[in-house]
């Protein structure tokens, strides 16, 4: 009884040691590939995404941290800055306290970051 005792509890250890490192490292959706060939907007591609996942604590009426990310300059402007938080995988991460972008959106922002930031 002991032994089934302790697998049991090891069996659960582990199922949450492997919740937490996947939700450190953000949902992958299976995969889902992005189109390398596209050209990625702001207005629809990134604004979108902020959107779902932004808006609520960087939104117009008293932003987090006095950052607004509501119009196409001032994300342009921290682009650099919305990269790193996104991709990181530690405390300073951001969405924080809700689920990581998709591996699909962080590869979005990394590619209209590297083509240019092009608005529309």
């Amino acid at each position: 009884m002991k032994q089934i005792s302790l697998l049991v509890i090891l069996f659960s250890v582990s199922f949450l040691f492997l919740q937490c490192k996947s939700e450190v490292a953000g949902p992958d959706e299976g995969s889902t590939p992005i189109d390398t060939a596209k050209t990625y907007l702001y207005d629809p591609d990134i604004k979108k995404i902020l959107n779902s996942n932004c808006i609520s604590c960087h939104g117009a009426s008293f932003p987090s941290g006095g950052l607004s990310l509501t119009s196409y300059n001032a994300v342009s402007a921290v682009s650099g800055k919305i990269k790193d938080r996104v991709n990181r995988t530690d405390g300073l991460m951001m969405p924080q306290g809700g689920p990581q972008l998709s591996v699909s959106d962080r590869k979005i922002i990394d590619a209209w970051i590297a083509t240019g930031k092009k608005e529309k």
